[in-house]
């Protein structure tokens, strides 16, 4: 199948590619041609003129809120990919801040089960401390082997530097970021 998106502005930055009002031939899904289509290439092919829009790689969100499981009334996996997928994401790190939080491989695993048709990549970030307590490191290795690409408290900063230093340090072993809420209650004293 031949498709043409004709009259559009393509980025692709890693590429090097700014073109204006070009023109892009995709073949089964491939771009096979960008710029100077010939005739012949217009033949058999749906064409969609796009008159000045843009083409760009798929954009990624590095923290969204799915709230499932728990909080299934206000967004879901699936609703939050639609969200995403209609903004023209193709990928979204999921936070921690769900009920339970994300402290486990089955919640994980669910997560994962959950966007697995999905068009949009979901990558989940795995709390930090159980319960995103900031008390109890969760199983950060476990987590890690499921699936998760960093770990956080999302919006509740660890209870202590001491616990935080600890989250640093196996985090590290596992070369996986750690994003966290930047306030030292212990230090703050009310303040915050």
């Amino acid at each position: 199948m031949k498709i043409i998106l004709n009259d559009i502005n393509l980025f692709h930055p890693e590429q090097k590619l700014n073109e204006k009002n070009t023109s892009v031939l995709l073949e089964d899904g491939v771009i096979s041609k960008i710029g100077n289509l010939k005739p012949n290439d217009f033949e058999e092919a749906e064409v969609f003129e796009f008159a000045g829009k843009y083409v760009v790689p798929g954009f990624f969100d590095m923290h969204v809120h799915l709230r499932e499981p728990g909080r299934e009334d206000v967004e879901t996996v699936v609703t939050g990919c639609n969200a995403a997928a209609n903004g023209g994401f193709t990928g979204v790190a999921c936070m921690p801040n769900t009920q339970p939080a994300i402290d486990s491989a089955e919640t994980i695993d669910f997560i994962k089960g959950q966007a697995q048709t999905h068009l949009v990549d979901v990558y989940p970030i795995a709390a930090a401390t159980v319960g995103r307590e900031g008390e109890v490191l969760s199983p950060m290795a476990e987590l890690f082997e499921s699936g998760a690409v960093g770990f956080s408290d999302d919006g509740v900063a660890i209870k202590s530097a001491s616990i935080l230093r600890k989250v640093l340090e196996y985090s590290h072993m596992y070369d996986m970021p750690v994003i966290e809420h930047c306030e030292d209650e212990t230090l703050a004293g009310g303040a915050m």
